[in-house]
């Protein structure tokens, strides 16, 4: 019995985390190479169960299609799962069909929050056998074990199958509750090798999970529907053996956590950070959260165990606009604490900003660079607000009839849709004059500039100024 999950690379240059967005996925940069940790995980629950298990991550790898093709023609599995994100959605069932046609005997599968939202349109375009829905992990184990064994799949829960007559979804399977059992991703089925962040450039580099579920309302956000509602923590002495193993056996030297909200639970994340400063571990980490979910005493213990930098979601700077979005608000006197603290302990900031909520106007886009401005953040990201099928910002536009379904553009780097009093196209040039704005200041390049103090810091410097261009419109 042989497994294969396949992260599988579009035939262009487009590089697509589908980890990101929850699931839905988000156009990165090759120099921020995120490791697929949902098929990592799967892969240790499957191996713990006996069975042997492959990883091809082409997009870490950069194999177009017929690389990857011409990889799996030369081995045999009995079931392959193809990992899958929205705005590569058409080339993934593409990928997904050839390898059909190729192996009709192979079970195939289907992975992610999209292809579980339009289960039957996806497993029709690629003639994938099933799709596993929500979480995967115990899914997909479960299907593994029942091929390994000779039984039927028909009554898993979390599946929908087709066969030679219908299309059935079967019964949801519910979120795993208890985190810690779940074993530590295979990362020795990944080419750790290969992975690097953007913003620190060290390697080996590599991300890890928390938490999963995002308990707060936001309309646009996805990790609601991919992570689900409920807010679920691993302990600290769980997540204290993952970053042992990975400094100890994979030499990794940065780690990012990507819970959407790394601090909900705050005598958790004390603990880890009193574990990681015992047990004395040299690798730099970074976060992300809510600037309402941070205290002054988290950010200086953050600071003793290694934190190098937090990540923020800040959205937008005008308070009308948060308040549609159920976006909670924070005040701007303590969004500037919060980012002074971080100053002061030495941990670099991270700005997330959305551009083309509805309501937004010119204005309302000039009040959020104002407040990127006055953050005084390291580093800051406009992205394009992106409807992310099932949520409410998602139905919402499908009711005022100003939904569009090329699914290619979901990438949050390009606007999907307009405001009703800005188009797609003025949103992409306010989204680049943000960037200019921000970035090609003499305060912040002359504070930039003093944080130069190694060739590593230079490095960063002149990748981040190249990145700065690109997302300015001013070079490709």
């Amino acid at each position: 019995m042989n497994v294969l999950l396949l992260n599988p690379q579009p035939d262009s240059d487009v590089v697509i985390s589908r980890d990101h967005m929850g699931g839905f996925g988000f156009e990165i940069k090759s120099t921020n190479m995120i490791p697929p940790l949902s098929l990592a995980y799967c892969a240790a629950v499957i191996e713990r169960a006996g069975i042997k298990v492959e990883i091809l991550d082409a997009v870490a790898m950069r194999w177009r299609p017929a690389q990857v093709l011409d990889w799996i023609k030369r081995r045999n599995f009995n079931l392959i799962a193809i990992n899958t994100a929205t705005p590569s959605i058409a080339e993934d069932l593409a990928i997904a069909k050839e390898i059909k046609l190729l192996f009709p005997e192979s079970l195939l599968a289907l992975l992610g929050p999209h292809v579980s939202i339009f289960a039957g349109d996806a497993l029709e375009a690629s003639q994938a056998d099933v799709v596993v829905r929500g979480e995967p992990e115990n899914t997909l184990n479960d299907v593994a074990q029942a091929l390994a064994s000779g039984r039927p799949i028909d009554d898993i829960a979390g599946l929908t199958v087709r066969d030679e007559v219908n299309i059935r979804r079967n019964a949801d399977r519910p979120l795993i509750t208890d985190l810690d059992s779940l074993p530590v991703p295979a990362r020795h089925l990944l080419p750790m090798e290969k992975y690097q962040s953007a913003f620190w450039g060290k390697k080996p580099f590599t991300t890890m999970l928390t938490s999963r579920g995002c308990f707060y309302g936001c309309s646009y956000c996805p990790y609601r529907i991919g992570h689900g509602v409920e807010w679920r923590g691993r302990s600290p002495e769980n997540v204290l053996a993952e970053i042992q193993e990975c400094v100890r056996r994979y030499g990794v030297r940065e780690i990012l956590f990507r819970d959407p909200l790394f601090t909900a639970d705050k005598e958790r994340v004390l603990r880890i950070c009193e574990l990681i400063a015992r047990r004395d571990i040299s690798v730099d980490w970074r976060c992300e959260t809510r600037a309402d979910l941070l205290t002054e005493e988290m950010v200086d213990a953050f600071a003793r165990a290694g934190c190098k930098g937090i990540n923020f979601g800040v959205e937008s700077g005008n308070e009308q606009i948060l308040a549609c979005a159920g976006r909670k608000r924070i005040s701007i006197d303590r969004l500037a604490s919060v980012f002074q603290r971080c100053r002061k302990a030495g941990i670099e900031t991270l700005a997330f900003f959305i551009i083309g909520l509805p309501g937004e106007t010119t204005e309302s886009v000039d009040e959020t660079v104002r407040l990127a401005i006055e953050l005084q953040p390291d580093a800051a990201q406009f992205t394009a607000a992106t409807p992310y099928p099932e949520t409410p910002y998602y139905e919402y536009l499908k009711r005022e009839g100003l939904l569009k379904q090329d699914w290619s553009l979901y990438t949050s780097r390009a606007p999907v849709v307009g405001t009703h009093s800005l188009t797609p196209d003025q949103l992409r040039r306010l989204i680049a004059r943000a960037y200019r704005t921000f970035y090609f200041r003499p305060p912040y390049l002359l504070m930039r500039m003093r944080k130069l103090t190694s060739p590593h810091e230079a490095l960063r410097l002149y990748k981040g100024f190249l990145s700065a261009l690109r997302y300015a419109g001013l070079s490709r």
